[in-house]
């Protein structure tokens, strides 16, 4: 069985499972209880989805798979929290599909299932067509709602787009929201994301960047690695367990050689960290994304012009001056003194074309720049030059899953990360490596619930490093 029995927290990857179950349509008041035939869960989410996906391994000795008879829409409730109780989870998915079979014997066989989140599913089945008018939240808001797939939405800081009309061709509810989401962007550009996460029943999340990069971190306190947090290396012979066990952690006294984190200062550690393919501005200076030069013709009017001159500095010296950089981190990810300022050039000419006034009551549509010629091209263009920016410096680190158990406590919010830098010295006036080092949002995770064992691996992203 995946997961321990109730009572106390003993380690930072305890859990229980409450509730596993599977049940269908077509036999109700049935239900197949798997708890303790799970061998392991892996939950996905991810800030640009509006859906949780995963995969399960169930140990089959009992004749779950005769007995399930399964068809691809079976129902799975799924209920985890910490043995104490005091942190849980709670998902409603469906088996969309059989992966694989595998006989370990005669008379046991591993099942691997794949599974969807319900509203997700639910939202495959509709198509819609119908007009909706308002500020794109509120269609969202509005298409949730009529499609009766079970979801809310919580909204943050309203959209800078003005109240538009919009017809929906016969796609489905989550589609005809994400293009809603790509339009929509804060007065200075920053882009909204519409996400579900493991720790929210049936809710959504419609948030910007800076209001996601205004929030505190999950912890007040850095999750860090080092050799001595992993355990890899004892505290008597490792000097940054002098400042780990002193302003990072609860119990200060280090007595043997005994890693002696108390259970908060455990779940604080990354056991291990991966950067790969980051730092590729060439890739972002060919889409245009860092000097360019945009026009705009509409298609409906005729209208040509409106050109502006693109320049990515000018968007980080905006974030500069306002909560986007945390204190102490305002060093932008962009080197804006390289070849006498790449932003400066024209990398790209590009020539959005849309149509606008298609109303007769002079109604904005979906695809409008505006009221004037080209008038939100700027912001449209800034939302998709900072996404592109999300790749240029990220970081994939497992974590033990004790601080994410719990609603809003994944991806959307920021973490803060501590790396021991390589040329520590005696002082500690300065441990952590400051490029590696600092507050990242996370921007994808994946949990995994092995055998009495829950981490975490995430996926963080910034735009700026520590200064000091």
């Amino acid at each position: 069985m995946a997961g321990l029995p109730k009572g106390k927290v003993v380690t930072p990857y305890d859990y229980s499972i409450d509730t596993a179950r599977i049940t269908a349509d077509r036999a109700p008041g049935q239900a197949i209880d798997i708890r303790e035939a799970i061998v392991q869960i892996d939950l996905y989410e991810h800030v640009e989805h509006p859906y949780v996906s995963g995969s399960m391994i169930v140990l089959d000795n009992v004749g779950i798979f005769e007995l399930g008879d399964f068809q691809g829409t079976e129902k799975f409730q799924l209920k985890i929290t910490l043995p104490d109780d005091t942190k849980s989870i709670e998902k409603n998915f469906i088996i969309v599909s059989v992966q694989n079979v595998v006989k370990e014997n005669d008379n046991t066989s591993d099942l691997y299932f794949r599974l969807v989140e319900e509203s997700f599913f639910k939202n495959k089945i509709k198509t819609m067509s119908k007009g909706f008018e308002g500020k794109p939240s509120e269609i969202i808001e509005s298409i949730l709602k009529e499609s009766e797939i079970g979801v809310t939405l919580e909204k943050g800081t309203p959209e800078i787009q003005n109240r538009m009309r919009y017809i929906v061709p016969y796609i489905c509810p989550y589609e005809a929201c994400e293009i809603l989401k790509q339009v929509s962007t804060t007065s200075d550009g920053y882009p909204y994301f519409l996400y579900s996460t493991v720790g929210s029943k049936d809710k959504l999340y419609f948030k910007n960047l800076e209001e996601l990069f205004q929030a505190a971190p999950i912890t007040s306190e850095p999750f860090i690695y080092s050799l001595y947090t992993t355990g890899k290396q004892d505290a008597e012979y490792t000097q940054q367990a002098r400042f780990i066990e002193g302003p990072y952690a609860e119990n200060r006294l280090i007595t043997g050689r005994k890693n002696k984190l108390k259970l908060e200062g455990k779940g604080r550690t990354v056991s291990n960290f991966n950067v790969s393919n980051n730092h590729d501005v060439l890739s972002i200076l060919k889409k245009g994304y860092i000097g360019s030069n945009v026009s705009s013709i509409n298609l409906n009017t005729r209208q040509t012009g409106a050109e502006f001159k693109f320049n990515v500095q000018e968007v980080f010296d905006k974030m500069s001056t306002s909560s986007i950089f945390p204190d102490g981190q305002k060093i932008q990810t962009y080197d804006d003194k390289a070849f006498d300022g790449m932003h400066n050039s024209s990398a790209k000419t590009q020539t959005r074309l849309f149509s606008s006034r298609i109303y007769s009551d002079n109604i904005a549509n979906i695809h409008d720049e505006g009221y004037t010629l080209g008038g939100n091209s700027r912001n449209v263009y800034t939302q998709r030059a900072i996404r592109n920016f999300f790749s240029k410096e990220s970081m994939d680190v497992t974590v033990p899953g004790y601080h994410f158990l719990g609603e809003n406590r994944t991806i959307g919010r920021k973490i803060n990360l501590g790396f021991i830098k390589s040329n520590i010295d005696a002082s500690f006036t300065d441990p952590f490596d400051r490029k590696l080092s600092g507050e990242y949002m996370i921007f994808a995770t994946r949990h995994t619930f092995s055998l009495k064992r829950y981490d975490v691996s995430l996926t963080g992203i910034k735009l700026s490093s520590r200064n000091n």
